[in-house]
């Protein structure tokens, strides 16, 4: 492992020396960065401190120690982890890395030899040089969003790994660094990328229906949660795994929701 850096302070103000009694913390713009954790086993990081967001895991040296984390599951609330966070955790096996974590520090999760599973989140954009080098008992890496940029060496003697990704998101190739890529299929179908378009009297709702190639998926709607009647709308067949789903003339409905489920 390359020596770790020290990074300059000066600008964060120094929080309780511990938080939840396993985590030691530095404040820094109403957010806080988890620097130290006593933790062991399988352990959720809290999404917030004091009453206010974690929003980063590590600044720069290793969080937690050697031998005491097993799993570990980060939240939403994060954004970041950190330079080496994860580092030399020997006994890791699984790590969930929750929808808001845009960015994996340089050499995060480096020299993780139990590490197996590793499942990220849709925000993720960018992953730094040797995040997970040497993780040698990695079998899968799953991606729910589009394919993030990448360092160097970052799946270093990972042999075994495999990046999975979901049908209908972008940015794919059959590589990812030092990774080989398929498809990732769920047991379940499931929507991505909503988002509306358009004003009234076309209001248009959109969004990806992802599962898997050849199977058939029906779009059910309803306008009432508390006592739903489910309509469907479209039933396709998916033909690569994904397809797009639009619906307009809103304006029709006070409220309008939406579910997937196989035929």
């Amino acid at each position: 492992m390359r020596g770790l850096h020290a990074w300059a302070l000066g600008c964060l103000l120094l929080g309780a020396t511990a938080a939840h009694a396993q985590f030691t913390f530095l404040t820094n713009n109403g957010g806080i960065t988890i620097t130290g954790s006593t933790a062991q086993g399988s352990v959720t990081i809290p999404s917030a401190i004091d009453g206010l967001p974690v929003r980063t895991v590590g600044n720069g040296s290793v969080v937690f120690s050697g031998s005491a984390l097993t799993n570990v599951t980060i939240p939403d609330s994060v954004t970041s982890i950190g330079a080496y966070a994860f580092a030399n955790s020997i006994n890791l096996q699984n790590a969930t890395i929750g929808n808001g974590v845009t960015s994996i520090g340089f050499a995060a999760f480096e020299n993780c030899f139990d590490l197996t599973n590793v499942t990220t989140g849709c925000a993720l954009t960018n992953i730094d040089d040797y995040a997970f080098e040497s993780c040698s008992a990695l079998g899968s890496v799953n991606f729910s969003g589009n394919a993030p940029a990448i360092g160097n060496f970052v799946f270093f003697y990972d042999d075994s790994a495999t990046a999975y990704y979901l049908p209908g998101t972008g940015g794919w190739t059959s590589q990812l660094g030092e990774l080989p890529t398929a498809f990732w299929v769920l047991p379940y179908p499931l929507i991505l990328d909503t988002g509306a378009s358009g004003t009234a009297p076309n209001r248009q709702i959109g969004f990806t229906v992802s599962w898997a190639t050849n199977a058939s998926v029906v779009v059910e709607a309803c306008t009432n949660l508390l006592s739903p009647v489910w309509q469907p709308v479209q039933t396709n067949t998916l033909t690569s795994g994904s397809f797009p789903f639009s619906e307009s003339r809103l304006t029709n409905y006070q409220g309008r929701f939406y579910r997937v489920r196989a035929q």
